[in-house]
């Protein structure tokens, strides 16, 4: 649907001119050549600071501190006035203002570790992107940009990955396992977010919450399948089950209010969460292989489990996509099961393969599993667009 459509619809008389300019507004629809000013103004800025960047470049030594950190601070601050300017009339920015804010968001992590380069400061890492979050954060909430709020989001990850891996960190890991099941319990965490955000005045936020939410939850939960795991400490564990918990609690609180769902499925979905974040405690909770190397050597029980419950909850949630209507979740079931399946073939065949027979069978196998998924999927978003 585009605005010729839409004006079509007009002229025919089956809507007014006030139901029109509401589709309009409420689907975001602009006009082509709008768009194409966009496309080409955010061409042209791109191609305008990357000049800027090799210009300065070419003369940063010859440049006093105080002119960098004042040059980069108005850079930032231009590009918050430029969104403010081309915001429009509505609550929700226009697409051009998004990236001139998503750029001045961008410009504030740079100006941070300019005036670090500047002055010679000498910090932990971490405390880097936790102040760039502390700056940005506040941006998604007084502009409700979409932008700033994925940048945030992934922000997040950034952070917790670098304090994670850092030997003086809050909370320090050295299992990869270990780290990938923080990352997948703060994915359910902010998957029960965005499921209370779409009843708030922060609506708009709510859908891209709620999708990194469930991908993170996900990406957290492949290496259960693919890499040995080592004992961790309480420490770890309690970090893990903090957030988990809590967002279990959220989902259980929000999936009430999705009527879509009956309640044995969402019974169903909330044990498919909860099983999956038990897993991810019991992986990092004993010593099974060599936990620094993927892929290495055969399966073990463990492992061999995960992928098992994995690709089941994934089933439940190609489900649970078709009753909510969201394509994107069964994509992104189908993305992971073909990953455990793959996995467990490399790790159960892939080391005795000997002959050129079991590439063969192997490789038919992979092929066949590749059409099978497809057509499911197919199948089930038919079924949600009918």
């Amino acid at each position: 649907m585009n605005l010729s459509d839409i004006q079509e619809i007009h002229d025919a008389g089956l809507i007014s001119e006030e139901q029109r300019r509401n589709i309009i507004d409420h689907f975001h629809l602009e006009h082509p050549r709008n768009r194409f000013l966009s496309i080409l103004v955010t061409l042209g800025g791109v191609l305008v600071l990357v000049g800027v960047i090799l210009v300065i470049s070419a003369n940063w030594n010859s440049i006093p501190g105080a002119a960098k950190i004042a040059s980069g601070a108005l850079l930032m601050c231009a590009a918050h006035f430029m969104g403010w300017k081309l915001r429009g009339a509505g609550e929700t920015p226009s697409k051009l203002s998004e990236v001139f804010h998503f750029i001045g968001a961008g410009l504030f992590l740079a100006n941070i570790a300019l005036v670090g380069q500047v002055y010679h400061l000498s910090a932990r890492t971490p405390n880097v992107f936790l102040l760039w979050l502390a700056g940005i954060v506040p941006l998604v909430w007084i502009l409700r940009s979409v932008s700033i709020h994925i940048l945030s989001l992934c922000g997040l990850m950034i952070w917790i990955g670098t304090e994670i891996n850092a030997h003086d960190g809050w909370f320090y890991s050295p299992s990869h396992v270990g780290q990938f099941a923080v990352y997948a319990s703060v994915g359910l965490l902010l998957y029960g977010c965005g499921l209370f955000l779409k009843r708030t005045s922060y609506a708009a936020l709510a859908e891209s919450t709620e999708r990194a939410g469930v991908v993170f939850m996900h990406l957290g939960l492949w290496p259960l399948v693919v890499v040995g795991s080592q004992a961790e400490s309480m420490t770890t564990l309690i970090v893990m089950l903090i957030p988990a918990v809590a967002g279990l609690a959220l989902v259980a609180s929000e999936t009430r209010r999705l009527h879509e769902l009956t309640p044995q499925w969402r019974a169903t979905w909330l044990a498919v969460l909860a099983g999956w974040l038990i897993l991810a405690a019991l992986s990092f909770s004993f010593d099974t292989a060599p936990y620094h190397f993927y892929f290495a050597g055969n399966m073990g029980p463990l492992q061999a489990l995960a992928a098992i419950l994995i690709v089941a909850g994934c089933f439940v949630q190609m489900r649970v996509a078709e009753e909510l209507r969201a394509p994107w979740m069964v994509n992104l079931a189908i993305v992971t099961t073909a990953f455990c399946f793959l996995a467990t073939f490399g790790l159960l065949i892939g080391s005795m393969m000997n002959t050129g027979l079991v590439f063969l069978v192997g490789g038919a196998g992979i092929l066949a599993l590749g059409f099978w998924l497809e057509k499911k999927r197919r199948a089930v978003i038919q079924r949600i667009n009918a």
